[in-house]
């Protein structure tokens, strides 16, 4: 059995071995999206190992987002 930890928790985790004591770091609140994230597991069936990726939340998120909001009416094609 393979154990991977991944950016994917809700508390952040040191790297394996660097961590002075178990639990949860401690990260400053603007840095927080650098250390949380998200995994994608891709399974395909046959002999094969599963492909694990890793994004944190701050790579994963545009860094400036664009919201815009048309209020016309939908009209059908002449």
């Amino acid at each position: 059995m393979t154990f991977h930890t991944a950016c994917s928790t809700a508390f952040p985790q040191p790297q394996p071995g660097m961590a002075p004591s178990p639990g949860p770091m401690k990260v400053p609140a603007d840095q927080l999206r650098s250390f949380l994230g998200l995994t994608n597991v891709r399974y395909v069936e046959g002999n094969h190992s599963l492909a694990i990726v890793d994004a944190t939340l701050e790579a994963a998120a545009p860094a400036d987002p664009q919201v815009t909001i048309d209020n016309s009416p939908l009209r059908p094609a002449s």
